[in-house]
């Protein structure tokens, strides 16, 4: 009897011994795995971070650039002289040329009113008012400002960092007199996104509400950018 109960005794021992190694192990997988996860975690939340702050600072450079832009423009004598003379061909020149000079995508000229007396990169599109733009009235009510903006455009709405600031006359009594203001900027596109990448390996979509303007993504199917596959992009 002694022999069986011995022998029924070494079995359970041994599959008492493999559950307890297998549930061993089973906990041991579980911990590393919350860990390993909990280190991706903070590790991509750490990047994730870094990424937006480098962005950040991209964006606040390129305000910088346009809000100095707009200033040097804006106190021009050859421009000021143009404006307050209406001398069309005049202000476009210098208009075109600080354009290039401060390397900004568009610089417009409008009158007190809010109307546009010249565009540098398009000559012939004048007369419009932009008046309910919130930079414009800002810069004629005397301040220069700075900010971000999109419009509708053909195919994807298009983003822009805007800048404006008064253009001030002073008058025969020593009076200063707000002629008019400069309004410039960059384009938020394609190239803008390309350049980011380029220069830190950052992807970046640009969202005007819900729909992307420009990304340097690109769809499995082929390779083009995402902007162009539907209004609404799925991922990015």
């Amino acid at each position: 009897e002694w022999g069986y109960i011995r022998f029924r005794i070494f079995p359970q021992i041994f599959s008492s011994f493999v559950s307890l190694s297998f549930l061993l192990f089973v906990i041991t997988a579980l911990f590393y795995t919350g860990f390993l996860l909990s280190r991706t975690r903070e590790r991509t939340i750490q990047d994730l971070q870094t990424n937006v702050k480098t962005f950040d600072f991209a964006l606040r450079k390129i305000k910088e650039s346009a809000i100095l832009a707009a200033r040097i423009t804006a106190v021009n004598p050859n421009v000021r002289e143009a404006i307050k003379r209406d001398n069309k061909e005049a202000l476009h020149a210098n208009l075109n040329a600080l354009m290039f000079e401060n390397e900004t995508d568009f610089i417009l000229a409008i009158n007190p009113g809010g109307q546009v007396l010249m565009r540098a990169e398009d000559r012939e599109r004048f007369g419009d008012s932009i008046a309910g733009d919130p930079v414009v009235w800002r810069a004629l009510d005397g301040k220069a400002s700075v900010t971000a903006s999109a419009e509708e455009g053909i195919a994807i709405p298009q983003v822009f960092i805007k800048a404006a600031s008064p253009v001030i006359d002073t008058t025969e009594t020593g009076d200063s007199k707000i002629i008019g203001a400069i309004v410039t900027g960059y384009r938020l596109d394609l190239a803008f996104v390309d350049g980011i990448k380029k220069v830190t390996d950052l992807d970046v979509t640009i969202f005007a509400s819900n729909t992307s303007a420009a990304t340097t993504f690109t769809s499995p199917e082929a390779k083009i950018p995402l902007e162009f596959r539907g209004k609404y992009p799925r991922y990015y």
